[in-house]
Formats: structure tokens, C-alpha cells, sequence
């Protein structure tokens, strides 16, 4: 299959970044459908039916199911994230480790380390534990922040906006368990 791509199709990656973030993105797919999954599974099917009485399939998808899972989605694209950062295995296979070309920081890490700079490698560990963090925080205050303020719970929004958006916010009592800070901030 390799061969068809590079001879047939001049598309080549092995030992290409792209071949290197292909690799990385794979091997992070089942964090991904695994913690997204949960949130879905979490959505109550009745919600799910009184949106299709007023909505198809793609309506229920986009303006309740999505937004309801999204924490999930949003955790499962930060932990996917992760772990093709620190992906090191799939990537040296796929792509090496050519310096300045195909070097990820993690093989990087691993190069200092076998050539005894551990002062490189552990500041190389450390930015990254950095830029990590910093994503991190950048992450979650925007997943936090409604309407310029700072919310307690960050399912309130989703649920409150999926409401407003199908024109539900009366009906919000229907479902206490999933919606009960939907009707105290319905107008």
C-alpha cells in the first residue's frame, strides 16, 4: 500500500510530520471515542424524543445531543490531545527522528537522555509540562466562562442554551433531574 501511494499517487509519509501527526492522531482515536461515548451515553433518551417531535435527526444531533455531551467532547479532545503529545512510539516508527524535519519533543527527550544531557531533557519535559498546563487552564476557563462571568457548573450553559435554542426553557421542569439550574436561570 505504501508503494501505491508514493509511486502511483506521489503522496508519501513515511518520514514526513504529516506521516508523524497521522501516526499521533491514530494511536489517540480510542481516548477520544471512549470518553465521548460516555458523555452521549449519559444524554436521557427521553430528552432525545421530545427534540424529535420538533426537529430531525440532524436537529437533535446538533442542538441537543452535541451540546449536552459536550464536557465529554471537550475532555476527550484534551485527553486525545495529551496523548499524541507525548506520543513517542508510533511517531518514531512512522516518521524517526530526523532533526529538524521529523523530531518530536518526546523523541527529543528520549535523544538528550541516551546522549546523557539530562539538563536538556529535563527542560525539555518541563516546557512541555508547561505548555500543557497553560493549554489546559486556557481550556477550562472558556469552557467555564458564560456571558463574561465565571459559572459554578459548566453543564448549566450547555443545557441552558440547548433549551433556549429549541425554544424549550418553559418546558425544563419536564426534566428536573438534567435541567434543574435550566429553570432557575430561564427568564
Amino acid at each position: 500500500f505504501g508503494r501505491f501511494l508514493i509511486d502511483d499517487l506521489g503522496f508519501r509519509l513515511v518520514f514526513t510530520w504529516q506521516g508523524a501527526a497521522i501516526a499521533a492522531a491514530v494511536v489517540a482515536v480510542p481516548l477520544f471515542v471512549r470518553t465521548a461515548q460516555a458523555g452521549f451515553e449519559q444524554i436521557d433518551p427521553d430528552l432525545l424524543d421530545v427534540a424529535a417531535t420538533m426537529t430531525g435527526r440532524r436537529g437533535v444531533f446538533w442542538r441537543v445531543a452535541i451540546p449536552l455531551a459536550w464536557p465529554s467532547i471537550a475532555a476527550a479532545a484534551l485527553l486525545a490531545f495529551a496523548r499524541s503529545i507525548g506520543e513517542f512510539g508510533a511517531t518514531i516508527i512512522v516518521a524517526a527522528s530526523i532533526p529538524g524535519e521529523t523530531r518530536t519533543v518526546p523523541a527529543a527527550i528520549y535523544d538528550a537522555t541516551q546522549a546523557g544531557d539530562t539538563a536538556l531533557a529535563n527542560t525539555l519535559a518541563l516546557l512541555t509540562l508547561l505548555i500543557g498546563i497553560s493549554i489546559l487552564i486556557e481550556i477550562i476557563e472558556k469552557m467555564l466562562e458564560v456571558d463574561g462571568k465565571l459559572a459554578f457548573c459548566s453543564l448549566t450553559p450547555t443545557i441552558e442554551k440547548t433549551f433556549h435554542i429549541m425554544g424549550l426553557a418553559q418546558y425544563a421542569s419536564i426534566y428536573p433531574d438534567q435541567t434543574t439550574a435550566v429553570t432557575q436561570l430561564a427568564p
